[in-house]
């Protein structure tokens, strides 16, 4: 039972809401009067028209003394400081008018829903969506005006009118020229708090007509804020200098939700999860509640009704053990593993006091990260409803899909503690050898050598001719290397959101004339490449390495047929080839697309025992498994523990020759059996 002084009456339930009306009491006292309203449109009580508030709660002050306070239902109650400056400004004369004490009613989470009671804030955190799509409009708080608010206000409003079908430079010349300070202006407004917490998510796709104040005088609408940022990533593509990606990105992520969610297509709750993991939350169980309000009804019955009583890390195993039963698939393993990639370095002790009591195979939505990509995973692939990519709107369609279990079903029991999943599966090989890898930000994981009897040395053509290859059998084992190295470096897609298949032809032409300009001159290829072939050309595979197939091939000319007559005619033909480099560096080249997959989602190549090729992620080691489980549709690495029938897992990876239910056949015909997996 709340204390006597409590300024609420009984607890709600999930029928009813409270609302309140700001005044001012004699004194000059901030005054909320609340009143509890039924939700159900027969109740005598139903809801009249609202507001709705969106806000960030902030850190409370050091010293007590300092915390705000107002006369909540006769109650002097202290009050969240981001509350405090919300009232404050909407009771200026300016706003009075818009929003008249006297008939204005409000919604705000700190002060109509009981914070101390934990069975009430679990019945009504579910209808926050509701409550949202209910209210006649939604008031966004930035926070209190600041020396340059008014101008990025001002900018973006400006930016918001300009044609997004014309060039930048057809903007107005307040856009084009001595613009400095107002491009940092809206900069520092877009890394306010408020972008970056996850419950203002929800608030800002499902409130109507929203509008965005910062401080009592400024405000732009939703469709402003829309319409300006853009026009801002149209800048930033001409221009980056202007203003940092990392400034606006948020704000961008929210747009290309809003477009997806006014568009009737929700992103499932796994993606929405991943892609706001850079956001900030003050309780890790709301990476999971604060989006339920935008799932889909199927993903809101796979999480569950929010429970605040028990631990963090149970609640993430449960959605696990969920998604898994919910959608018959374990592609949620995969997503575990990224999840744990480019951690914010000062908030990594909490994720790691909560992933520390979590099994490999449960994803930790903890976990902050510096960056979300548009694509967490391979499993993350457009073809995909249970886990989906940020794609843009316009990329909705695909034409082919990882099913690297075929249409097998997972067969799969968990322990009462989940803390393990014992699931069945088809092992593939051994890893032998890998390659380097260099990222940013990240330490060089250097090449591991290949030692395996398929990927010892070949003999060389000096030797006993009984065992010498000839040389065109050579050239050609070289020419299904580039090829099969091609496919690995690129995922065999054409696209980083995997809609489409590789052009496999062009792609194992542009790698080997990368690799032909990266083996004489390295300066004349990108750096990102170049590093790669770096510490890749010595890797062993079937007793060839890159540098061997290079010189091999090198009587063939550089790319055959793929060079131009006079380039064929030309007495040094890499060097004019390198000068065209840059016409084969598009966004859909080999290159753009090898860079996503080694530099962007950190995949290393390597090569099985018994001479399997495929891309595994940086943390993989020799003698590690290549697995394909049931209801997968991404092969894992695994790693066996030692003394123990037990398995972690190391992350997803692409098997040449293995993601398309290949392994299926050959349970059938070849005698691949399937085994138990038991992961932890």
């Amino acid at each position: 039972m709340d204390p006597p002084s409590s300024p609420y009456d009984r607890p709600l339930g999930n029928d009813a809401i409270r609302l309140f009306q700001l005044t001012t009491s004699p004194s000059g006292c901030i005054q909320l009067n609340l009143e509890r309203f039924f939700l159900s449109p027969e109740s005598a009580t139903s809801l009249p028209p609202f507001l709705a508030t969106s806000y960030v709660w902030g850190t409370p002050p050091t010293h007590p003394a300092d915390t705000p306070s107002i006369i909540l239902n006769g109650t002097r109650t202290p009050i969240l400081e981001s509350a405090h400056g919300l009232f404050r400004a909407m009771l200026m004369p300016r706003n009075r008018k818009v929003f008249p004490p006297a008939t204005t009613w409000w919604w705000m989470d700190c002060v109509c829903i009981n914070q101390a009671d934990i069975v009430e804030r679990s019945a009504q955190v579910p209808l926050m969506s509701t409550i949202y799509r209910l209210a006649a409009r939604t008031i966004i708080w930035l926070g209190e005006a600041s020396a340059d608010s008014d101008l990025a206000i001002q900018f973006l409003r400006v930016l918001s009118r300009c044609n997004p079908r014309s060039q930048v430079s057809e903007d107005p010349p307040e856009v084009r020229e001595g613009a400095e300070a107002s491009w940092q202006a809206v900069a520092r407004l877009l890394e306010r708090k408020w972008w970056e917490r996850v419950w203002t998510l929800q608030e800002f796709l499902i409130g109507d007509n929203g509008t965005l104040f910062c401080g009592g005088d400024s405000s732009l609408t939703v469709n402003e804020v829309f319409k300006g940022v853009g026009r801002l990533w149209d800048w930033h593509q001409v221009k980056p200098s202007l203003i940092p990606r990392e400034s606006y990105e948020k704000a961008w992520n929210r747009l290309r939700l809003l477009e997806w969610y006014a568009a009737g297509m929700p992103m499932p709750l796994v993606a929405m999860m991943a892609y706001t993991s850079t956001s900030r939350v003050s309780d890790p169980r709301d990476r999971i509640y604060s989006l339920l309000g935008l799932a889909t009804e199927k993903d809101q019955r796979m999480a569950g009704q929010p429970d605040y009583r028990s631990d963090a890390a149970v609640l993430y195993a449960r959605f696990a053990k969920s998604f898994v039963e919910t959608y018959q698939s374990l592609d949620i393993v995969c997503v575990a593993r990224a999840l744990g990639d480019d951690v914010v370095e000062e908030e990594k002790e909490v994720g790691d006091r909560i992933g520390a009591r979590l099994a490999s195979w449960v994803p930790d939505w903890s976990l902050r990260r510096r960056y979300s990509p548009p694509v967490l995973c391979m499993a993350s692939q457009s073809v995909g409803q249970h886990i989906g990519n940020f794609r843009p709107l316009h990329s909705v369609n695909f034409s082919c899909s990882y099913v690297a279990s075929g249409n097998k079903r997972p067969k799969v029991t968990f322990s009462e503690d989940l803390r393990e999943m014992t699931c069945a599966g088809v092992f593939l090989d051994y890893i032998d050898g890998l390659g380097g890898l260099k990222q940013v930000r990240k330490e060089l994981v250097e090449c591991v050598q290949s030692t395996s009897k398929t990927n010892a040395p070949m003999i060389s053509d000096s030797d006993d001719a009984g065992d010498v290859r000839s040389t065109e059998s050579r050239q050609a084992m070289c020419s299904l290397l580039f090829d099969c190295i091609s496919r690995c470096l690129v995922l065999d897609r054409i696209d980083r959101y995997f809609r489409h298949p590789a052009p496999r032809s062009t792609y194992s032409r542009e790698f080997r004339v990368l690799c032909q300009i990266a083996a004489r001159n390295p300066a004349d290829v990108y750096p990102t490449f170049s590093e790669w072939f770096k510490h890749n050309k010595n890797l062993r595979i079937g007793g060839i390495t890159l540098e061997e197939a290079i010189q091999a091939t090198a009587s063939l000319g550089p790319m055959g047929t793929y060079l131009e007559p006079r380039q064929r005619a030309s007495g040094d033909k890499l060097s004019e080839l390198s000068q065209d480099i840059y016409a084969i560096s598009g966004w859909r080249s080999f290159l753009s697309r090898s860079r996503d997959t080694t530099s962007s989602m950190g995949k290393r190549l390597i090569v099985t025992n018994g001479g399997l090729l495929g891309m595994a992620p940086r943390e993989a080691r020799k003698g590690d498994l290549v697995c394909v489980l049931l209801g997968c549709s991404i092969p894992l690495v695994l790693r066996e523990v030692p003394g123990e029938e037990t398995f972690t897992v190391v992350g997803e990876c692409y098997v040449d020759g293995y993601m398309n239910g290949e392994v299926c056949e050959r349970m059938e015909h070849h005698g691949r059996s399937i085994r138990e997996f038991c992961l932890i």
